[in-house]
């Protein structure tokens, strides 16, 4: 009788055993769906993060790059010249009296821009580039018909304006490949990278712009009228 009463629990337990059993194995299921589902919503909403990063930073490069451009049509109205370009980093100009210092860092101290990184963050500041020649120096104008400043820089921006494409000045192109080829020359041009990742070294004396990235520029003709305007 005891061994019929033991048979008949063990029998009674068997059920419940394997229900249980069957709980565990479906709630390991459910966890390992639920892992899969939140590793899914993870790694879109990291690629949803990333892409409004980059859209940020392409955005606020390019109001950077406008900004520049302002401050600059506005130096060459307010000083009759536009300035040199910084060669060191400190937002100042570089040495003006070389009419080869073409390309540096923008001087962002000189156009009163607030300058939002640190002096030692160089990579981040926008790169510039000033169209100059002996006969039509946009830093330094002079002619021997201008009897003021605003003549001089009348006459060497109509030079400028004139004069035929040249590879040793500034340069907008739509492509690297097309920079020796079909650039074309301006009076300035700034181009500010999205990243301290995005500015590569080697663009440092590189008188071309790619027009692909936040860049803005001015040519000759553009910044007469802009700065003869009453």
């Amino acid at each position: 009788m005891t061994e019929k009463l033991s048979s008949a629990r063990k029998f009674s337990r068997s059920p419940s055993a394997a229900n249980a059993n069957r709980q565990i194995g479906i709630s390991l299921l459910e966890l390992a769906i639920v892992l899969v589902i939140g590793a899914i919503l993870t790694a879109g909403g990291m690629d949803w993060a990333l892409s409004v990063h980059s859209s940020g930073s392409s955005v606020g490069a390019q109001s950077t790059s406008d900004a520049a451009r302002a401050a600059l049509v506005s130096f060459a109205r307010t000083n009759h010249r536009l300035p040199c370009p910084d060669v060191i980093g400190d937002g100042h100009e570089g040495d003006c009296t070389d009419v080869n210092m073409r390309v540096g860092w923008l001087p962002v101290v000189a156009l009163g821009m607030s300058d939002r990184n640190a002096a030692a963050d160089t990579l981040r500041r926008p790169r510039y580039a000033v169209y100059r020649t002996a006969g039509s120096d946009l830093v330094r104008p002079a002619n021997a018909q201008a009897d003021t400043p605003s003549q001089a820089l009348y006459f060497s921006l109509t030079a400028a304006a004139s004069a035929s494409a040249d590879p040793s000045q500034p340069v907008i192109a739509r492509s690297e490949a097309e920079c020796s080829s079909e650039g074309a020359n301006v009076a300035f041009a700034v181009q500010v990278p999205f990243e301290s990742t995005d500015w590569r070294p080697a663009e440092a004396n590189t008188l071309c712009f790619v027009s692909s990235r936040p860049t803005a520029s001015e040519t000759a003709a553009r910044l007469l009228a802009e700065v003869t305007r009453s």
